[in-house]
């Protein structure tokens, strides 16, 4: 594994993708419909795509083999994008961005009995510890109340106790966001090994760009269908913001596939999740956003977890 090459362009992509989180969870708050953010983020993220693909690797070269994983990871990417904005629209950014860090340890399981990948022990260690901080972050939050049937088995002079060390858990039974965010993150972790199959077919940005278009597509075909499509007439003014967001979301994406050619699924997937660090650190600075000591020292365990994927 290059090492140097993996940080490069995988912790490159992560800043990049946490900067889009905070901008994206902006647009939202600004009443923009999650549908209009969706399909023009996809949009600025195929130009990216394409533009890179055509700078830096020429006219594409994809064989035979790339539209089986293209397609999957094609249509799951409808559900992750969409479901993603969906819980930020409806959670804090430094609630729904955290969750995400589930997908590495499920990723363990799903790269090997998809690719027959598996990570070393101390890549094990660092998965694990990326895990742990993600809870940590997720400690800090509003007080949560034990269920009745805990608190008839739990000691009374436990409840205060127990309610704290179970709260991620609590909190996540009474957040429909959080609960999107999980699912997401799961989703992520099948999709993320197709995803390297099809950049590795072709190449990293045109796959990117690609699967933009067909998400964007679906997407706004579902909209238009069910009449969500007119919402966008009240926004019109800050397209061009939207489509500047999924530009940069757009490098981010081709910076992570480019990851694949240096390093197996489970590190790629592991490493893009410091985007969580950069994520918390400015949606408290840039959306205020609450608990800042707990989710910052959650998010450096994390970062300590990322070093060690390099061992």
């Amino acid at each position: 594994m290059d090492a140097e090459a993996l940080y490069g362009f995988v912790a490159g992509g992560a800043v990049l993708h946490a900067a889009t989180n905070i901008a994206k969870k902006r647009l939202l708050t600004q009443a923009v419909h999650e549908d209009v953010v969706v399909i023009y983020t996809m949009l600025g993220a195929a130009l990216a795509g394409y533009a890179g693909s055509f700078l830096f690797f020429g006219v594409p070269k994809i064989e035979a083999s790339f539209w089986l994983p293209f397609a999957i990871t094609a249509v799951l990417n409808v559900f992750i994008q969409y479901l993603n904005v969906k819980s930020l629209k409806l959670e804090d950014a430094s609630i729904v961005v955290p969750l995400s860090s589930a997908m590495p340890m499920f990723l363990i399981l799903m790269s090997y009995l998809i690719l027959r990948e598996s990570p070393t022990f101390w890549g094990r260690i660092g998965i694990g510890c990326i895990a742990l901080g993600a809870y940590v972050l997720y400690l800090g939050g509003k007080p949560t109340e034990l269920p009745a049937l805990a608190k008839r088995i739990i000691p009374a002079s436990w409840h205060a106790r127990a309610a704290y060390w179970s709260g991620p858990w609590l909190r996540l039974l009474e957040s429909r966001g959080a609960r999107l965010a999980l699912l997401v993150a799961y989703l992520g972790a099948i999709s993320v090994n197709f995803d390297k199959l099809a950049s590795i077919r072709s190449n990293p940005p045109f796959f990117t760009a690609s699967a933009s278009v067909f998400v964007a597509s679906s997407v706004f075909i579902w909209s238009w269908r069910r009449g969500a499509w007119q919402a966008i007439s009240k926004t019109r003014g800050i397209l061009s913001r939207v489509l500047i967001v999924g530009f940069l979301f757009g490098i981010a994406g081709c910076l992570y596939n480019t990851g694949y050619l240096y390093a197996i699924v489970p590190y790629v997937g592991a490493l893009k999740r410091t985007q969580i660090l950069w994520s918390v650190i400015l949606a408290v600075l840039v959306l205020r956003e609450g608990y800042a000591r707990q989710r910052i020292a959650g998010s450096v365990i994390l970062t300590a977890g990322a070093i060690l994927l390099s061992f």
